[in-house]
């Protein structure tokens, strides 16, 4: 999804997205915002049965039921569950270097979820993620790709995928950028994405997804 946080998005169709993601529990929703505090406030503002309510008033009743494939109000079914218990919506933060890493991450780690993970994309700088990595569910790395692209050492993500995999952390490497550079970057092709992890170096090619119990 796109930045639920941002200020130009009303409480109300906030409330009613979150309703929508809620019912439809069949869908894995990733949820990502650089408006972390924004985003905290409303989720611990607002219950999943309010948003819920929300979704029903903005669609309208019939579609509602048809939608749910339900008679009678559907939300019984949330009565008393907190936002931690819908393992199906997972919580992430954009994060690009170690400044937005250590503004983002603390905030990211107090909203009500039950997966929490990070979009480290477009990796812009060497990350340390040692502080909080044991409580991070899930990290997305990437390179910056386009025209304009900034750099991305290949070595910076290598390290990311390190700290992950001795956290136990699972990690996805999404594409090495346009403008790789570093050692580890010789054989890349400038101005392509670089995705195809069959053109990876072995131990970058890691494109794990989040474990929910």
């Amino acid at each position: 999804l796109g930045d639920l946080g941002h200020p130009s998005l009303k409480v109300q169709d906030w409330m009613a997205i979150q309703g929508m993601m809620l019912l439809a529990d069949w869908i894995i929703w990733q949820d990502l915002t650089k408006r972390t505090i924004s985003q905290e406030n409303r989720l611990k503002q607002y219950s999943p049965m309010e948003c819920v309510a929300a979704w029903r008033e903005v669609v309208g009743q019939d579609m509602a039921r048809q939608y749910v494939q339900f008679e009678e109000p559907e939300e019984w079914h949330l009565l008393g569950r907190k936002w931690h218990h819908f393992t199906h919506i997972h919580r992430y933060v954009s994060v690009s270097d170690q400044p937005t890493v250590d503004a983002l991450i603390p905030d990211l780690l107090e909203m009500p979820a039950a997966v929490r993970g990070i979009s480290l994309e477009p990796m812009l700088a060497p990350v340390d993620l040692t502080r909080w990595i044991d409580r991070l569910d899930h990290v997305i790395i990437g390179g910056e790709f386009g025209r304009n692209a900034r750099p991305c050492a290949i070595e910076w993500i290598a390290d990311v995928v390190e700290q992950c995999q001795s956290a136990k952390v699972p990690c996805f490497v999404k594409q090495l950028g346009s403008n790789p550079v570093g050692e580890l970057a010789h054989g890349l092709c400038a101005g392509s994405k670089n995705e195809d992890m069959d053109q990876w170096p072995a131990f970058l090619q890691v494109r794990q997804h989040v474990r929910v119990s």
